[in-house]
């Protein structure tokens, strides 16, 4: 319902509204951690990693040294 808590990866869930048949269904929360594309892709992890940057370069300082 608001693609700002889809992105925000300090958000763990987001309302949203699921498909079924013809008729509307009532908005409810999902965790972020479940869902997915429907290609079957993750979410990027920015959206759900707060310290994906940090992890990253944790690595990158490791890996150089």
């Amino acid at each position: 319902m608001s693609t700002q808590e889809l992105f925000d990866p300090f958000a763990q869930e987001v309302t949203a509204q699921s498909h079924a048949g013809e008729e509307l269904q009532e908005p409810e929360a999902f965790l972020k951690a479940e869902l997915m594309f429907p290609s079957g892709e993750d979410l990027p992890r920015c959206w759900v990693d707060p310290d994906y940057r940090g992890t990253r370069m944790k690595l990158s300082a490791v890996a150089s040294a």
